[in-house]
């Protein structure tokens, strides 16, 4: 929530500089993505929520699917995990070609469950655009 208040406060300075033109663009408007389809108590994203057991998406991939899903055109920064298992995670099931929200979810037998590795990244602070 800080880094999202942080960001508005820097974009109307901006805008109220008086070198800087009266009006911000969509492209600058950027936020921490706190909410996806719904779902705003999730801590960390993830690509296929299947075994990943073959290569899978990269962290970009999944980190510029989850902004469109949220509204937005691309993303900006992020975090990569590729070791651990994490809880509250979102995912896509399987080798999907066009996610949506109708095909994200908590994945894990522990709802969100996810254990992330190098073919299948978990993103976290993510920030689009």
């Amino acid at each position: 929530m800080l880094k999202l208040l942080l960001i508005s406060v820097s974009l109307i300075f901006v805008s109220c500089d008086n070198d800087s033109p009266t009006e911000v663009s969509a492209t600058e408007v950027s936020g921490l993505i706190e909410s996806v389809c719904g779902y705003d108590d999730f801590e960390y994203l993830a690509g296929r929520g299947d075994a990943c057991s073959s290569p899978g998406y990269i962290a970009e991939d999944i980190a510029n699917i989850y902004c469109e899903l949220a509204g937005y055109t691309s993303s900006v920064e992020y975090d990569v995990l590729t070791t651990a298992t994490h809880q509250n995670v979102l995912a896509w099931t399987g080798d999907i070609q066009v996610v949506t929200c109708d095909n994200i979810g908590y994945q894990g037998s522990v709802p969100g469950q996810f254990h992330s590795n190098m073919w299948c990244p978990i993103i976290s602070n993510l920030v689009c655009e």
